[in-house]
């Protein structure tokens, strides 16, 4: 994460790194697991987005108010870099 703190990453993709480090690979976090133990250590720093049917979407709550805008119908997009 600390290689582009702008960028947004699909929580697949965050545990599948998380699975390539592990020191312990028999005994890694689910994802289902994983994703609420990011949150629980670094609610703090990080956002997660949830979207029915989606991966969830994780960044860095400094850079969400460059990442997500407001839309005339008071919905909310996410905007590419």
């Amino acid at each position: 994460m600390n290689a582009d703190q702008s960028q947004i990453w699909a929580s697949v993709d965050l545990h599948e790194q998380y699975l390539n480090f592990v020191a312990v690979p028999s005994f890694p976090l689910t994802q289902c697991q994983f994703i609420p133990k990011l949150n629980d250590n670094f609610e703090d720093v990080i956002l997660e987005t949830n979207i029915d049917g989606c991966t969830n979407l994780i960044y860095l709550r400094q850079y969400a108010p460059y990442k997500l805008c407001e839309v005339a119908d008071n919905s909310w997009t996410i905007l590419n870099s």
